[in-house]
């Protein structure tokens, strides 16, 4: 018990246990109401300051509780926390919670921080930070710049209805969790290039008012760019989709690019719309690609400005005029299967 209990170091500790009753203050009838339970290590207040003499010294609590911590894991592998229930965040001031990451021992708040709704009317930067826990930026106002550039998000990060009003600098940004930027406005450059998504990252609703960058970006989990408008260039140049990709509805006015891009699982470009240049140059489609009802605008004396997916081509749509040129429509190329014409997920007989 000694060696547990940072109590030994010299230093005191509180709420290590807290009792709940039938109040929202916990304790509510006197004596004996409530129910006893104890806390976590990672919700443990250690004073920083020496209250009284110490009979163990730090460097042997914490060599211990790294021999405690070293339990075998599902796989068998020993994983030691040397550091665990010393670490603090920085942000929040509690103790933060042991984890493995990356094949080394790591620690996060799960606490997370809160930025909801407020103001940033200078530069506003996280380069390089590390947010252990759930990162929350609903309804944020960036005046002047954001820079996430490297930031990691351990935690899942809200970005929903969020305001960028200067640039944006997302690239190299590693999100851990899940990413939700939904319905929000990015009045400046948007730059998410290099930057990998873990698991999901919804944009759905979101406008991109200046140039937009995922370049090189690797999404690992279901992306959703349902409904987006990209007002000027949007750049998805060697991007990575290794699960499904959704572009329902979404509108690209300037260039849209795809050249060398990977979709390793579905992507829907349905009612998707393309008054300008559109370009899918080399990229692979290795499973199914949909583009039902989606629209292009060719330029006058133009056959094509888009390179399409395997099975899909372009053809002028109906009510096709336009001052501006011909709207064309993407539509699935007929496949003969055994005497059946497949055509838009429908058969019939040939």
């Amino acid at each position: 018990m000694i060696l547990e209990n940072p109590r030994y170091t010299g230093r005191q500790v509180w709420n290590r246990s807290s009792t709940t009753g039938h109040g929202p203050g916990g304790r509510v009838g006197g004596r004996g109401s409530g129910a006893l339970r104890y806390n976590p290590v990672s919700e443990w207040e250690v004073s920083e300051r020496i209250a009284h003499e110490p009979l163990v010294d730090d460097e042997t609590f914490v060599a211990v509780q790294g021999l405690r911590l070293a339990k075998p894991s599902k796989d068998g592998e020993v994983r030691c926390y040397m550091l665990a229930g010393l670490v603090v965040c920085g942000l929040c001031g509690r103790r933060m919670d042991k984890h493995w990451v990356h094949g080394r021992a790591g620690y996060r708040c799960r606490h997370g921080v809160r930025f909801d709704g407020a103001t940033f009317n200078g530069i506003a930067s996280f380069d390089r930070t590390t947010l252990a826990g759930a990162a929350w930026f609903d309804g944020t106002i960036f005046n002047g710049p954001a820079g996430f550039h490297r930031a990691t998000l351990a935690g899942s990060a809200w970005f929903d209805h969020t305001t960028f009003a200067g640039d944006a600098w997302f690239d190299g940004a590693t999100f851990i969790d899940s990413a939700r930027f939904g319905g929000a406005t990015f009045t400046g450059v948007a730059l998410f290039g290099s930057a990998t998504f873990t698991s999901s990252a919804r944009f759905e609703g979101a406008t991109f008012t200046s140039g937009a960058s995922f370049n090189r970006t690797t999404f690992r989990g279901d992306v959703c760019f349902d409904r987006v408008t990209f007002k000027y260039k949007a750049r998805f140049d060697e991007a990575t989709f290794n699960k499904s990709a959704q572009f329902f509805g979404a509108t690209f006015n300037n260039s849209a690019q795809f050249d060398g891009a990977t979709f390793t699982s579905a992507v829907w470009f349905d009612r998707a719309t393309f008054p300008s240049y559109a370009r899918l140059g080399g990229a692979v489609f290795t499973s199914t690609a949909t583009c039902r009802s989606a629209r292009i605008q060719l330029a006058e004396g133009c056959t094509s400005q888009g390179t399409w997916p395997e099975g899909w081509t372009c053809v002028p749509a109906e009510s096709s005029t336009s001052e501006d040129g011909q709207w064309m429509q993407l539509v699935p190329v007929p496949v003969v299967l055994d005497r059946r014409v497949v055509v838009d997920a429908r058969t019939e007989e040939s």
